[in-house]
């Protein structure tokens, strides 16, 4: 172990460097995270998730609209549709949400089409279900997307956008 002198500032400037370092790190993740405005993906758009659709609320808006991503089987999907929340965004919704579900009969086949599922639930970045995906317009054709995973932050975008 290295011994220090009173004079020696060898341990303070150390200590400055790595704070130095740990906050660059921390700006960095900082600005990584923060949702910029983007193309939106076709599996985003709105024509692709009308024809997906199990089920349409609200009315229209062009300029900001849900995704949700749910299955019929799945525990938490049915807590969340059992919400309070939930049911009083359904009755006054702010903007409009296209449901979809991910155990859906494909018509084009007449049968359930997982492969088709996972790569839409992979290409508009959903990591399971429930998902609800804000999409809302920005400037110049890019768009702000935002996904909320899991009951409470579901609830909590829901409680935001009820009328």
């Amino acid at each position: 172990m290295a011994k220090y002198k009173k004079d020696d500032k060898r341990f303070r400037n150390y200590m400055i460097g790595m704070g130095v370092i740990a906050l660059l790190l921390i700006g960095g993740i900082l600005i990584l995270s923060i949702n910029r405005p983007r193309v939106l993906p076709e599996a985003l758009q709105e024509s692709t998730v009308k024809t997906l659709a199990t089920d349409e609320i609200g009315e229209s808006d062009t300029d900001e609209y849900f995704v949700y991503l749910y299955r019929a089987d799945c525990y938490y999907c049915k807590l969340l549709q059992q919400r309070e929340i939930y049911q009083e965004f359904i009755k006054n919704p702010g903007i409009k949400m296209y449901k979809i579900s991910t155990n859906y009969q494909d018509p084009s086949i007449g049968d359930f089409n997982s492969n088709f599922y996972e790569s839409y639930m992979d290409e508009v970045g959903a990591n399971g279900t429930p998902t609800l995906i804000h999409v809302k317009a920005a400037k110049d054709g890019k768009y702000l997307i935002k996904n909320y995973t899991g009951v409470p932050k579901i609830e909590k975008i829901l409680a935001e956008k009820t009328k």
